[in-house]
């Protein structure tokens, strides 16, 4: 956007909100809209996007309402006014306010969020360095001269180093005049006395692979053949990611963990799939002769201290002889072979919970009291848990590479493929709502399958989109280093698609890679691809019914809460609406009603039932009825089931059914016919006739909702 069409859409806001109060961010979004501004027209995928790219005029904030995140939307005051005259420089210095005398590129604020690794939104970052800006401002300590101006940040690059901001000419007409870069501070020009310490690599060492080892026998079985991707997942939600110990990969780090670790390759469906066997280690779980100096028994050889067991005594659940509880509960650790040896430390469980069901570990030091017992207890409480941080699974391809805009992006990948519908009913066709969805969670299980490909010589990085084009040949990303030096940048930057061999990057691509990066895999199992009519279902019918009451159509609640004017007013008032904050609040006490109502709930449930009856004679008469989809958050697959509420010719929702180890499908919980097509579509394109784009209406999305 140029600065007309920023001064253009900063007047339409004033003409209906007030600076400086909070408004929901969907109430302004649809009055822009309704006004003719809309984001894909200007090259952006979401009208959130949009905004975030005006902060000189607009500020936006995440709220939640109950466990439900939404925007709320704020006018900056004064900016009506700085719209007129935005580089209106002070005649004695700089303007008291950055965005006044600098634009602030929303890639590079969230580049600058990423290497914090906090979760700041973009508002967030231009807080932080407004007043960086200001407090070097008001100590002198802003540099300024004729090509730049620069002004300590307070923040750190990944490697320790404080960043400054350097502000350079924009040779963008209209905007402001100068433009955010930053530098991290050379180690001689660093102002601190101390420097902080630089970031390290993690060492896959006998500790760390004991940790690994004991978290798997804790969470997985062994001697059974496990998907990649299940092993991979873990150990990123547990916080051992690859990259941290040096790995570009993870099959790697597993073939350095070959003492439990043992990998094979099966094809299922053509697709080359890697399995991870879990072997026994009698050495890392700590059956191997323990060191003569650890203590044999906490009766003879441990001190225990007054004050740890007056804690025992009083956050340990039951009645107990904290002594004798120690005494035990590490008897039984040896015995069982949990006695850790860590950084000159003896930790071991001592069999004990607080009153709130967490297990209390206890470590003991050796003493060097003269004549004194060899040991003694210094710490009883809960395991210190890991923190972790860890991208979402839809921001994963970001993270990896600078894609430039989405609309770009997403059209060359479109216009490529074989032609397809990728935007729900009454969408913008452009818009690409659903691939931008398909390709973040492709990506997403791709990594954790290990199937992002990089050359041996780092000059390109690839990986199946799973889609092919006309001739049905895959289509692949590919990608070349990023070469940008702005701190905290992807390493790589998105370069083409292609088809192996074709003109240009297809030939780099052969060239690189033998064999080609493989598509993404779903499938285990005949049972994730065929509803098997043998088995039961056992339906969650509370969290389908009380915790997504909002997933359910109004006209099908109305009719079902006839005899109970509060509910039919609560249908009634939703239906009017067109607030997304509002309504969520109506659904919510809907929800509260039938939590307490009982009646009115197994009103619900009777006929949900009856929907649950209707769709497997709908699966037995035609078994693609029953549709596999893909969980990623979960990264489990399921199968989804029509649910035909109003009119028993039309799908309204969703049944998720996930079968159990006990044969037994679990009715998971209930999706809207968006957040159905968007999970079945990662597998393949849904091919029956409940589930199509054109039957799914494109209004009241959900907006990144993550099942």
């Amino acid at each position: 956007m140029d600065r007309e069409k920023k001064q253009q859409i900063s007047s339409l806001l004033h003409e209906a909100f007030e600076p400086g109060v909070w408004y929901p961010f969907a109430k302004a979004a649809k009055y822009l809209t309704d006004h003719g501004i809309r984001s894909a027209e200007l090259g952006y995928a979401k009208m959130r996007m949009l905004l975030e790219d005006i902060p000189e005029y607009v500020t936006l904030r995440q709220v939640m309402h109950g466990t439900n995140p939404d925007f709320e939307l704020c006018l900056v005051p004064g900016a009506g006014e700085a719209a007129a005259a935005p580089q209106n420089m002070k005649t004695d210095g700089l303007p008291d306010r950055l965005l006044e005398l600098a634009f602030l590129p929303p890639k590079m604020l969230s580049w600058l969020a990423g290497i914090q690794g906090k979760a700041q939104t973009n508002q967030q970052m231009i807080a932080l360095l407004q007043e960086a800006y200001a407090r070097c401002a008001a100590e002198g300590r802003i540099e300024q001269g004729t090509a730049s101006i620069r002004f300590y940040t307070g923040l750190r690059a990944m490697e320790g180093r404080e960043l400054k901001a350097v502000l350079v000419p924009n040779t963008i007409p209209g905007y402001q005049p100068w433009c955010l870069t930053c530098e991290a501070v050379p180690e001689s020009a660093k102002p601190q006395a101390e420097p902080p310490a630089a970031a390290q690599t993690r060492k896959l060492d006998d500790q760390v692979k004991g940790e690994i080892y004991r978290l798997f026998k804790e969470r997985l079985p062994f001697e059974t053949p496990l998907h990649l991707a299940m092993v991979g997942k873990l150990l990123l939600d547990e916080g051992y990611d690859k990259e941290d110990f040096g790995y570009g990969k993870m099959k790697p780090m597993f073939q350095d963990m070959a003492e439990f670790v043992q990998m094979s390759e099966i094809i299922v469906g053509g697709v080359p799939q890697t399995m991870i066997t879990l072997r026994e280690n009698p050495r890392l779980a700590g059956q191997a002769p323990m060191d003569e100096d650890i203590p044999r028994s906490l009766r003879d050889e441990a001190f225990l201290p007054q004050k740890l067991l007056a804690i025992v005594n009083e956050y340990a659940a039951g009645d107990l002889n904290a002594r004798e509880a120690l005494i035990s509960g590490y008897e039984a650790s040896l015995r069982d072979h949990k006695v850790i040896k860590s950084d000159g430390r003896i930790i071991f469980d001592t069999g004990l919970t607080d009153r709130s069901g967490e297990t209390l570990i206890a470590s003991l030091k050796p003493s060097d009291i003269p004549n004194g017992l060899p040991w003694y207890l210094n710490y009883v409480g809960r395991r210190e848990k890991k923190r972790v941080h860890r991208d979402s699974p839809g921001k994963m391809l970001e993270r990896f590479a600078f894609l430039g805009s989405w609309a770009s992006f997403l059209g060359q990948l479109a216009d490529k493929a074989l032609p397809e519908v990728w935007s729900f009913e009454g969408e913008d066709q452009r818009d690409y709502a659903i691939l931008q969805k398909y390709i973040q969670y492709t990506f997403y299980r791709l990594n954790l399958e290990d199937k992002i490909c990089i050359s041996e010589d780092g000059r390109i990085a690839a990986f199946n989109t799973g889609l092919v084009d006309e001739h049905y040949d895959d289509i692949y990303a590919c990608f070349m280093p990023n070469l940008s030096d702005v701190p905290g940048a992807a390493k790589w930057r998105f370069q083409d698609f292609c088809t192996a061999g074709g003109r240009g990057t297809g030939k780099w691509l052969v060239d690189a890679f033998n064999p080609l990066p493989q598509p993404a895999s779903y499938f285990e199992r005949k049972e994730d691809l065929l509803f098997d009519l043998d088995k039961d279902i056992l339906p969650d019918f509370r969290h389908i019914i009380v915790d997504n009451t909002k997933r359910l159509p109004l006209d099908f609640l109305r009719e079902e809460f006839h005899g109970y004017p509060e509910a039919v007013a609560l249908v009634d008032e939703a239906a009017r609406e067109r607030d997304r904050f509002r309504r969520e609040s109506i659904m919510r006490q809907m929800s509260q009603l039938l939590d307490e109502n009982s009646k009115l709930f197994n009103r619900l449930r009777n006929r949900l039932q009856d929907a649950i009856d209707l769709a497997i004679k709908q699966v037995r008469w035609n078994y693609k009825t029953a549709i596999p989809c893909f969980f990623p958050t979960r990264n489990v697959m399921s199968l989804m089931l029509p649910l035909c509420l109003e009119d028993d010719g039309r799908a309204d929702a969703a049944l998720v059914v996930e079968l159990t180890r006990s044969g037994i499908y679990q009715g998971q919980t209930i999706l809207t016919l968006q957040q159905a097509y968007l999970d079945a579509r990662l597998v393949c394109r849904p091919n029956s006739e409940w589930l199509q784009t054109t039957n799914i209406s494109g209004e009241d999305h959900e907006e990144d909702e993550e099942e």
